[in-house]
C-alpha cells in the first residue's frame, strides 16, 4: 500500500499531518495528533485506529513502523515535489 505524508504548520506553531492512501484514489486521513520532539514524530490517526512512529534521518526520509491493533509494518516516508 502506498501512503503519502503531508505536513505542515498550523498558525499556532504546531504541527499537523494528513495520510493520503494513494492506492484508494488518493483517500485523505486525518491525523488526530502530531507529535515532534527532536528528530522523532509520533502521527496518531484516530479514525483508523493506527500510529506512526519514526525518526528523521539526514537523508531527510522519515523511517519508523505503522502499528494498527492487527498488524504492524515498517513504512518509510521520502520527500517529494
Amino acid at each position: 500500500m502506498r501512503v503519502a505524508l503531508t505536513l505542515s504548520a498550523a498558525p499556532d506553531g504546531t504541527a499537523r499531518a494528513t495520510l493520503v492512501s494513494i492506492d484508494k484514489g488518493n483517500l485523505e486521513i486525518p491525523v488526530t495528533t502530531v507529535i515532534v520532539e527532536n528528530t522523532a514524530l509520533e502521527l496518531q490517526a484516530r479514525v483508523i485506529g493506527g500510529t506512526y512512529r519514526g525518526t528523521l534521518a539526514e537523508s531527510g526520509e522519515i523511517k519508523g513502523e505503522w502499528i494498527e491493533p492487527s498488524a504492524r509494518f515498517p513504512l518509510t516516508f521520502r520527500r517529494t515535489k
